[in-house]
């Protein structure tokens, strides 16, 4: 497994459970719709290599201001779809209610998680669903990390700002099924969560895609670009 995937699962797995709880079966306390279509989704092209079954490393890191990129609104074979974001908390008072299922149009937006996660230490569970059907064989999930790394009691947490990492099989085992268990001690879930998650699909001859961003307006120190005040 390439040192990327190593850190990335390195980062997940200190945060997850063992636990054969199904997330997607779970009858959502909260349903919210978020109807603001995204802005113009910029791909860096070394993804969308990925996503074309192009040859590239499954590790390495995208520079966005310096790499090309390509907007997927002008890629003809490109349709937008739908994804849904599902919360649940493992610890009473980590959300603001104890299951809350978000769904993004077309194409999918951004998450901000000061509108749907408190600051009490604990833990609650994340996954989505994309409407990729019965066959995953065409199914493409790629994260971009927007998270600086974090050294916290001799471990590190998140991949570092611009890394980029192949999760389809981690996504197709654990994130859906189960949900990815994510702590909120010292906002550790930002460190391993704050980024872009890619999702597409082939359908007939289109590529179906939808992109989710995770931010935290109460903590941008946390994030890659942040300056100060």
């Amino acid at each position: 497994m390439p040192n990327l995937l190593i850190v990335l699962s390195i980062s997940f797995l200190v945060l997850s459970s063992c636990s054969k709880f199904k997330i997607q079966e779970v009858e959502f306390a909260k349903k919210e719709t978020i109807q603001k279509w995204p802005d113009e989704i910029l791909i860096p092209s070394l993804v969308w290599d990925q996503i074309e079954n192009k040859s590239v490393s499954q590790e390495h890191k995208s520079d966005e201001h310096a790499a090309p990129q390509k907007s997927a609104s002008q890629l003809k074979s490109v349709l937008f779809d739908t994804v849904t974001v599902l919360l649940y908390e493992k610890t009473p008072g980590t959300l603001n209610s104890p299951s809350i299922e978000i769904t993004l149009p077309k194409g999918g937006g951004v998450i901000d998680f000061a509108q749907f996660v408190k600051s009490k230490p604990g833990s609650f569970l994340l996954s989505f669903r994309v409407n990729y059907g019965e066959i995953s064989d065409s199914l493409k999930v790629q994260y971009i990390s927007r998270a600086r790394k974090r050294r916290l009691n001799n471990k590190i947490y998140g991949l570092g700002c611009q890394s980029v990492a192949d999760l389809k099989s981690f996504y197709l085992k654990t994130i859906e099924p189960e949900g990815l268990l994510l702590d909120t001690t010292r906002s550790l879930y930002l460190s391993v969560i704050l980024g872009d998650f890619i999702f597409s699909y082939d359908k007939d001859l289109n590529t179906m895609l939808s992109r989710v961003s995770f931010v935290d307006s109460r903590q941008p120190q946390l994030a890659c670009g942040y300056k100060g005040t």
